[in-house]
């Protein structure tokens, strides 16, 4: 087991595995402490009082999401498994209730009547499902027409559970984030000669990364 203390293991046998000596990538003790720095934002800019339960909850799709995010980007694809795996999730939250921050009319004013009714606490599943199909919709009308050669499937299914996760109207913030990243990373890439121009790029985590912004 003490093999397996995240970053300390790694550092106590100086990147090699303890019985064979082979070389440990240094991707899993970086993973690892992105890992440990969201947990801890997750918790300290929840507002007062925390709900261990919710806490956790959250911890767990945002573990699933950091996954799926590396997952992304190695392979520029999804696992099936993966994406059920945190429909559910997201979906036990919800059903539950066990939102660590509290709904959209506690912590914003809403100018737009039709917004506010939407965040009101009777309709906050609505906002939801109105996320979900925002935020699959959107990818849905690229992908679609160009049979998956635009935008992947997978990046519909994870914006859509995303979507689900922040609901509306913060679905929009979160694409809006995502889409503007991945812009000023693409083109970035391509100025300093990293990618050539019709080279693809995993569009995951930055959905990840916008969903983690607005959560």
């Amino acid at each position: 087991w003490f093999e397996l203390i995240p970053i300390v293991g790694y550092i106590a046998h100086r990147g090699t595995c303890r019985h064979c000596e082979t070389s440990i990538p240094k991707v899993y003790p970086i993973f690892e402490l992105i890992c440990a720095l969201v947990f801890m934002a997750i918790y300290f800019y929840s507002p007062p009082p925390i709900s261990y339960w919710q806490l956790t909850g959250t911890i767990i799709i945002v573990s699933i999401l950091l996954w799926l995010g590396y997952y992304d980007w190695k392979t520029l694809a999804f696992p099936a498994v993966g994406l059920v795996v945190l429909a559910a999730a997201v979906v036990a939250v919800i059903a539950g209730e066990n939102r660590l921050f509290p709904p959209a009319h506690q912590v914003i004013q809403i100018g737009d009547p039709a917004l506010r009714w939407l965040v009101s606490p009777k309709n906050i599943y609505l906002s939801h499902l109105l996320g979900a199909a925002i935020g699959a919709g959107i990818w849905a009308i690229i992908a679609l027409p160009s049979k998956g050669r635009w935008m992947g499937y997978g990046d519909i299914a994870l914006s859509g559970i995303i979507g689900l996760w922040l609901g509306y109207p913060f679905v929009v913030l979160a694409l809006a984030a995502a889409i503007y990243s991945g812009a000023i990373v693409g083109i970035l890439l391509i100025v300093i000669k990293k990618v050539a121009k019709d080279h693809r790029i995993a569009f995951g985590p930055f959905l990840i990364a916008g969903g983690l912004a607005v959560q």
